[in-house]
């Protein structure tokens, strides 16, 4: 039988298992010493208590909907993930009602309130902001 890709790199014969050639990846503030399994660990913790948070949504049949964090109508849809062609956030449901908290997803080290401060310091100018709906 012939052997089938599994990576770029690297082949397998059919009928043998598949093993991981790569650990953890690990980002610049992962500690070295961590063993792979914490670090995955720590890693799904965060995932869950992420997805768990209250997030507006609306849909692409609603919109334009006006931008978290600028103000301005920017997105077609809420909550999903867009991001702002004005200011640069993307939209990953945060909204007033927890706009001091980091989350720590797709915007990084910034909260909410932090990334319109920043907008406005920039030279950007902040337009009211309504969310569509209340979050869920």
């Amino acid at each position: 039988m012939r052997p089938y890709r599994v990576s770029d790199d690297r082949f397998e014969e059919p009928g043998k298992s598949i093993r991981p050639t790569h650990s953890v990846v690990r980002g610049p503030g992962d500690d070295p010493s961590r063993p792979d399994e914490e670090l995955t660990g720590r890693r799904a913790e965060w995932f869950q208590t992420y997805a768990k948070q209250r997030n507006v949504f609306a849909p692409l049949d609603g919109g334009p909907y006006s931008c978290p964090c600028c103000g301005h109508t920017t997105l077609g849809e809420r909550g999903g993930y867009e991001i702002c062609g004005e200011c640069g956030w993307e939209d990953d449901g945060q909204d007033d009602h927890d706009s001091t908290t980091v989350r720590g997803g797709p915007n990084g080290r910034l909260s909410l309130d932090a990334a319109r401060s920043r907008y406005v310091a920039n030279g950007g100018i902040r337009r009211t902001h309504t969310p569509p709906d209340k979050p869920t």
